[in-house]
């Protein structure tokens, strides 16, 4: 087979357009009988998307998630050879599609879905520990003039609703077992990997402008400063000993 076959019938399984592969066929055999390998492409890619995206499915159900993904699949088709990670734009496809599904918070939940799987493929990087600051502590260089960033396995997910305790529900129970209440609330989740394990967890605002701060590069100081600001009370001394306990930054 030459490769203009296998372009055609890759067309075919994306797309479903049949006529560059009719050439193939032998004159007894039916082209809709490559409908076989289609069904089998498509289920694929929704088996993908719901192993990627599970509150989502919780939430919708697998028979109107499927009619979700199969929406996705015709426009984002996976463009390489492994489906780790298929979905990328999933979460934007739903909010677009909000209106056709009814569920403004569908697309936070997708969001944590997907840093979620980012967590858990992520390079390590080289985490900041308590024995790398000894030195820096014990010395003469100011701490507070530390740029810092965050692991390669720690994401910022931007929220619109306070979806972190109904995703976590749905994580760990598979479904909803009880009403959960949802407030309309621009928020932020954190999302990290530690000890081989994903955690998530909804952030304070002035926790949110602190590693923000840190994300742009912003030194230690400076990201204390701008996390004081939003909250006063704000204990950056408990907050940085959390973060590399856990850790979540590293030298930039």
């Amino acid at each position: 087979m030459d490769s203009d076959f296998y372009d055609s019938f890759a067309d075919y399984l994306k797309g479903g357009q049949v006529n560059g592969l009719v050439s193939y066929l032998d004159e007894d055999t039916n082209a809709a009988y490559a409908a076989v390998y289609r069904n089998g492409y498509r289920r694929t890619m929704r088996d993908a998307l719901s192993a990627n995206f599970p509150t989502v499915a919780a939430i919708t159900g697998i028979d109107y998630f499927n009619h979700l993904a199969d929406q996705f699949i015709e426009i984002h088709p996976p463009n390489n050879g492994t489906l780790i990670g298929y979905g990328h734009a999933f979460p934007e496809l739903l909010r677009q599609a909000q209106v056709q599904h009814g569920l403004p918070y569908l697309h936070d939940l997708a969001s944590l879905d997907a840093a979620w799987l980012a967590a858990y493929f992520a390079a390590s990087g080289s985490p900041l520990t308590q024995d790398d600051l000894a030195p820096i502590i014990s010395g003469e260089q100011d701490i507070t003039c530390l740029r810092l960033g965050l692991a390669p396995h720690v994401s910022l997910v931007s929220l619109d609703y306070d979806t972190c305790d109904l995703w976590t529900l749905l994580k760990r129970q598979g479904t909803l077992v009880d009403a959960l209440e949802i407030q309309h609330q621009e928020s932020y989740g954190l999302v990290w990997r530690y000890d081989d394990l994903i955690h998530v967890r909804a952030l304070e605002s002035a926790e949110v402008e602190f590693l923000v701060a840190i994300e742009q590069g912003a030194t230690l100081g400076n990201a204390s400063q701008r996390g004081l600001v939003v909250d006063t009370h704000l204990d950056v001394t408990h907050l940085f000993s959390t973060l590399i306990r856990n850790q979540i930054l590293q030298r930039s």
